[in-house]
């Protein structure tokens, strides 16, 4: 039951980070709540919705990352491949690799630096408020603060190294391949739910309609609930305090 809700929360934690980000929608001014980066990529017209051929193809792309998640689980005799008994973190690498990066903006593409050619393309000015950090601050433009990319790895170690010596034995793999094969299934239920994602028949799926079809995976894969038991009174409660009564009505005498 806990290996279910793993992959329940991965892929909810998957398909709702980052809904937050803006982009603009066709009837509105200004800023508007879109799609995440990973599906921005899909929404060729950028009008804020995917239409049947968007979707299709996010559905295509979907299945192949799907299908290369599943081939990529090797077992315990190829993953070990310096064949000592256990799979380190450089191993681990090779099989749970950080995933590919969005497309990135076309606009947003040609104001960063060239690195290939060390040549810098030309800035607009309010880039050049504050050359240093960029006109939001240390946290944004050419010369922000970047955190490094999360190891994926990483967390599967800390996730399955029960006994935590670094590295996985050959049991505590089999429980991690386990639930990787688990989240695979859990793809391929979205993947599979986004051909009734478009809720309103309107022709167009929205991000809303994506979240919504995420947190009705999450939920049914959510384990049972058990309801907590009532608190129980302890009988030997008037007992702690005896007299307690009698002070009391003497008081109020």
């Amino acid at each position: 039951m806990k290996k279910t809700l793993i992959a329940a929360l991965t892929v909810s934690a998957v398909l709702a980070c980052g809904y937050a980000s803006a982009s603009t929608h066709g009837n509105h001014h200004g800023n508007h709540r879109g799609f995440s980066s990973p599906y921005a990529e899909f929404d060729a017209d950028r009008d804020g919705a995917l239409n049947a051929s968007e979707v299709k193809a996010m559905t295509q792309k979907l299945t192949e990352k799907a299908a290369k998640h599943e081939s990529g689980l090797l077992t315990f005799e190829k993953a070990d491949a310096d064949k000592n008994g256990f799979v380190t973190l450089d191993e681990l690498t090779v099989i749970m690799p950080n995933p590919e990066a969005p497309a990135a903006d076309a606009d947003k593409a040609k104001q960063q630096d060239s690195r290939k050619t060390g040549k810098a393309d030309k800035r607009t000015g309010g880039d050049k408020k504050n050359v240093r950090y960029g006109r939001h601050g240390k946290n944004f433009g050419a010369h922000a603060k970047k955190c490094p990319a999360p190891c994926h790895a990483m967390f599967v170690l800390k996730a399955f190294d029960t006994n935590q010596d670094y590295k996985l034995d050959k049991n505590e793999y089999a429980k991690f391949i386990e639930a990787e094969k688990k989240h695979v299934a859990a793809e391929r239920q979205f993947i599979t739910a986004l051909g009734s994602a478009d809720l309103n028949g309107d022709g167009y799926v929205t991000w809303l309609e994506i979240d919504n079809v995420s947190h009705a995976l999450f939920l049914k894969n959510a384990p049972a609930y058990k309801p907590m038991p009532a608190p129980q009174e302890d009988a030997d409660d008037e007992a702690d305090f005896p007299g307690e009564e009698e002070e009391e009505a003497e008081y109020l005498d």
